[in-house]
């Protein structure tokens, strides 16, 4: 938790083990003890040039350095140059001699034998120079260290090179760290060098080292022009990511060195180009450039960023890709369009108009097709004074949001994805080639009005589906259904724009799409939580949690607010204290559910209400001493349990098998650990017999129910029912039933808890069970057994503690969290937060009857098992809590469509299987969906504020600038061993290194702006 306000720390990590693996492709540098104090206290904070060496900052450019290079190996071998060298090697003017005089003494003075290293001096002035790009210095490096002139860097060279780097820039720049020793660089050289497949260093390697290493990025951020730079990863085979030497795939993030100075506002990218908008409004792109999509006026591909010159006159304020072409925005309303018109994406109406459209000669089909070289005014939008604000691209199809909130578009309507209907009078049908009729396409060439009785405030698209915003922050979707992408419940295509009912009532902030899933960024509920006792200290802190209810009236409802005892002022839609109604596990239906006389209606109405979620469908065992819902699975083979009433008796935890059950069974519920002959035993027909067994040995002790711990790693299933009717019929006399192991521990953990402290309460540490008892050991056999020195009693097992718990076993036939839901409602407390139950610990959207949300004006919140604890806790503390919600912004994530790649993030969550399971049964291809958003509560904690899909993957920023991943491996940024990611991921590279703050996403590859680590003094 964190002090109110700033935002909540995270409660729970994601578990990056669940997403198959973690790594980077190239080694962290500062994994090593001197790399770990380059990066730690104050060095590169307040990194700047020493004084007398300002002026080399603009002094040389980059012939002048290369020329210094090649002077500097044919002077001398080992690169030691006295003073007459020194002065041979600048050949500066008379004027310079004092500087000259200063920069030899800086580098020799701490040398007996007064001379100066050559690569030291050299390799510094390259790096603080600000005549050279940054890329362009790492070549003039790789030129200056590879010193026997063979094109590559050899083991030995790479350490000289980072021993003369470090030293150099030492003497250059204050703030720096000191240089390491050459036994430490030499460690960090052989750790580089054993993750390449070579013993030499080619080029794209040193690259590779200064733009993924950790170490070297402490010095890149303030020896470049960086600052807020756009880090990129992913497929590079067409250019897309606009990295130098062009890798073609680019396993972690590294900055594109190509937009250094550049501050970027927004990237539009597709599966083979990038456009890249900077904050003053000019477009850079790169990739490949067929169909002139590049908007370069050639066909040529860009391997790095290049200025989009057509726009240079012109202000851009949104830009968009599609599969073919390319859309841009300007800040007087204009869209631009360039790229493949083959669908009419582009909007300039008919292909045949040859003042607008070039022809070329498509090789593959023998036929023709149109494009447009050049970024071109839609006119059919600006000539009607029709002013734009924003673009968005489905692969074929373009949309524009204008000044008025109103949506259009053009291109490949033929699954509805320009949401004009079925029937458009405006629709052209077309042949992708000529030759197939199943290639027919119904597409609109130029602009149509979306028809809609609202205003939008926001459009994005996906492979062949759109989706926006409204004015009052709803969502709808249209276009192709497949796998569910549009949300609405089916697999259904929309052609038209249709509301996305779940999410009806919460405030959209932003959403994504990739080929076949959708994302959507929510608000969430911030709830300030302090103490209006002043006698009880409690430092205020805050919690989040999922709106269940109308987020769209606490919206209106808001007004400042000061919570008593405080001095905070907090922008909220309630304020008031924290009551904690604990309701039965179960109602009973001869008895009220809310007991007045214990919560009185007029004070529950003054105050915020804190309820537990109830039990699911399924069978429980509930203790009187813990929350926690530990699960069972019975067996039809034993005894039922009483459905009203259940089964209640004190609980036997017997460890590791040791119990007798003729004395410790005795009118118990016992549950059992299982034995060490269990282990090895993995599957339900080798472990049935020992269930059975168990079963049987604690009837004989007059034992109440049985339940038998799994091993670890084993699934929890359903004891058949056994085939001798002997057995059988025994079995039908006692509830039996097996517990995960997950489960059974928690359960063990907590009956250790309980004794622990009965051993803590006793006189001398012996509880009245046991005190009694002591242990012998036979005369002959040495076997031990314990003797109980009142009674003379004998037993085998060490004699149990009771924990004094009672255990309750439940069947749950129906969920009836609702009807407890509106009991409380209509008691109209200020709110009501509901705690997760153990079971299911996440946060997770609740479908509430529209009849009920229609009329609900109390707010609604859920936080997590985890949180509903400690809410619990402080509500019992005597500090009489507080509660203030507000809304926040930001935060809460919902995936729908396909998720067959991970791509939807909701994979992993805690007793939860969301995805629907679809094969096809001629190719045997299966795939994984959901037709509706559900949250991906794995990010719940972690507030995020940025995300991006590309065609199978999806990435988020937070609030604190982390980076998640999940989905298809090639865009995660995560080395990983599997081809996908279920579960979200920290990308590791980026953690501790940058604060990211945008996130963006290309068809197999992401970007992501991020301030640099320090400020640049370049």
């Amino acid at each position: 938790r964190s002090a109110a306000p700033p935002p909540p720390a995270p409660r729970r990590a994601i578990d990056p083990a669940a997403g198959a693996g973690a790594g980077r492709a190239a080694p962290a540098g500062d994994r090593a003890a001197m790399g770990q104090a380059h990066a730690s206290g104050t060095y590169f904070r307040e990194a700047a040039i020493k004084e007398h060496f300002h002026m080399v900052q603009s002094l040389w450019t980059e012939p002048d350095l290369a020329n210094l290079t090649d002077r500097l190996k044919d002077m001398t071998l080992n690169f030691s140059l006295d003073k007459v060298k020194f002065t041979k090697l600048l050949q500066m003017s008379a004027s310079f001699q004092d500087a000259v005089d200063a920069w030899f003494t800086e580098f020799s003075h701490d040398r007996a034998s007064q001379v100066v290293d050559g690569l030291e001096f050299l390799s510094a002035m390259i790096m603080v120079s600000s005549q050279v790009p940054l890329f362009r210095k790492i070549s003039l490096l790789f030129a200056l260290f590879d010193l026997d002139k063979t094109g590559c860097i050899r083991k030995d060279e790479f350490t000289i090179f980072l021993k003369a780097i470090t030293t150099g820039l030492h003497r250059v720049i204050s703030g720096l760290p000191p240089p390491s020793t050459v036994a430490e660089l030499g460690g960090l050289s052989s750790e580089f060098f054993n993750t390449l497949n070579s013993q030499v260093l080619s080029q794209r390697d040193l690259l590779m080292w200064m733009t993924e290493a950790h170490f070297s990025l402490h010095y890149i951020s303030v020896l470049s022009r960086l600052n807020t730079g756009l880090f990129a990863w992913g497929a590079n085979k067409r250019y897309q990511l606009g990295l130098d030497l062009e890798p073609q795939m680019q396993r972690v993030p590294v900055p594109v060195l190509g937009l250094e100075g550049l501050r970027i506002a927004s990237v539009a990218s597709s599966e083979s180009h990038a456009l890249f908008l900077t904050e003053e409004g000019a477009v850079w792109s790169c990739g490949s450039g067929f169909c002139g999509l590049l908007g370069h006026g050639d066909v040529q591909d860009r391997q790095q960023p290049q200025l989009v010159e057509s726009l240079a006159s012109s202000v851009i304020v949104s830009v968009a890709a599609g599969i073919r072409h390319s859309v841009a925005v300007s800040d007087k309303g204009q869209v631009f369009t360039w790229g493949s018109a083959d669908m009419g994406q582009l909007g300039h109406g008919s292909t045949e108009d040859r003042e607008v459209h070039e022809w070329a000669h498509d090789p593959k089909s023998g036929g023709t097709f149109a494009y447009v070289l050049r970024p071109t005014v839609v006119m059919a939008l600006f000539g009607q004074r029709v002013l734009a604000t924003q673009a968005a691209c489905c692969s074929f199809s373009t949309a524009a949001l204008t000044t008025q909130g109103e949506i259009y578009t053009w291109g490949n309507n033929t699954d509805g994805q320009c949401g004009q209907g079925q029937k458009c009078p405006d629709h052209h049908l077309i042949y992708v080639d000529p030759h197939m009729q199943r290639t027919a396409m119904q597409v609109l060439l130029v602009p149509r009005k979306i028809a809609a009785d609202v205003a939008f405030q926001k459009v994005a698209g996906g492979g062949y589906h759109m989706l926006a915003i409204d004015d009052r922050s709803r969502l709808w979707t249209w276009g192709r259904g497949v796998w569910g992408a549009l949300g609405h419940g089916d697999q259904r295509s929309a052609y038209e724009p249709s509301l996305v009912e779940p999410l009806k009532y919460h405030l959209c902030h932003d959403v994504v799409a990739g080929e076949v899933h959708s994302v959507c960024l929510t608000s969430l509920y911030r709830l300030t939580i302090t103490a209006s006792n002043k006698d009880v200290a409690m430092s205020p802190f805050s919690l989040l949690g999922l709106p269940l209810g109308r987020v769209d009236r606490q919206l209106a409802a808001r007004q400042p607010v000061a919570p008593p005892a405080t001095s905070l002022q907090l922008n909220a839609f309630a304020s008031a204290r924290l009551v904690h109604m604990a309701l039965p596990w179960r109602p009973d239906p001869g008895q009220p559910l809310i007991d007045p006389q214990r919560y009185p209606p007029a004070d529950i109405q003054e105050s915020i209400v804190l309820i537990d979620r109830s039990l699911w469908e399924g069978e429980w065992l509930k203790l009187s001493s813990t929350e926690f819902d530990f699960g069972v699975r019975l067996s039809p083979a034993g005894a039922k349990v009483p459905s009203r009433s259940g089964l209640s008796a004190p609980i036997l935890f017997a460890v590791e098998g040791k119990w007798e059950p003729r004395l410790d069974c005795v009118d118990r519920i016992c549950v059992v650990e299982s034995p060490p002959d269990a282990a090895g035993k993995a599957t339900p027909e080798e472990l049935t017999p020992v269930v059975v067994d168990t079963a049987l040995r604690c009837l004989e002790g007059h034992g109440l129910a049985c339940f038998f711990i799994l091993p670890k790693g084993v699934e929890v299933f359903t004891v058949d029912v056994p085939e001798t009717a002997e057995v059988r019929a025994r079995l039908q006399r006692i509830p039996v039933g097996v517990m995960s192991h997950e489960h059974g521990m928690v359960l063990k953990k907590h009956i250790t808890r309980l004794i622990n402290m009965r051993i803590a309460e006793a006189p001398d540490g012996m509880p009245e069970d046991v005190k009694d008892w002591r242990e012998c050991r036979e005369e002959f056999t040495g076997r031990p057994y314990f003797e109980n020195v009142a009674t003379g009693g004998k037993r085998w097992a060490p004699p149990q503690i009771n924990p004094n718990t009672l255990a309750t076993l439940l069947v749950v036939r129906e969920d009836g969290f609702l009807p407890r839901l509106q009991a409380v409602v209509d008691m109209r407390p200020k709110g009501v937060v509901v705690c997760q139950q153990s079971w299911r610990p996440d946060a997770e959207l609740v479908s509430l009857a529209e009849s009920f949300l229609e009329t609900l004006e109390v707010p609604i919140v859920a936080v997590t098992y985890e949180a509903g604890e400690e809410l619990k806790g402080v509500a019992s503390n005597g500090s009489v809590p507080w509660v203030t919600m507000e809304i926040q912004p930001y935060g809460g994530v919902f995936a729908w469509g396909n998720g067959t790649q991970g791509q939807l993030g909701l994979a992993g969550i805690e007793n939860q299987d969301f995805l629907t399971k679809a094969q096809n049964m001629l190719t045997g291809e299966h795939n994984l969906f959901v037709n509706r958003p559900f949250y991906v509560a794995h990010l719940h904690e972690h507030e995020v504020t940025s995300i991006a899909c590309g065609s199978a993957h999806t990435v988020a920023v937070t609030q604190t600038g982390d980076v998640f991943t999940w989905g298809a491996a090639s865009g995660l940024g995560v080395p990983v061993e599997t081809s996908s990611s279920q579960v979200p991921m920290f990308v590791e590279q980026l953690e501790g290194l940058v604060r990211a703050t945008q996130a963006f996403a290309g068809h197999s590859h992401c970007y992501v702006v991020a301030e640099m680590p320090y400020n640049s003094i370049v």
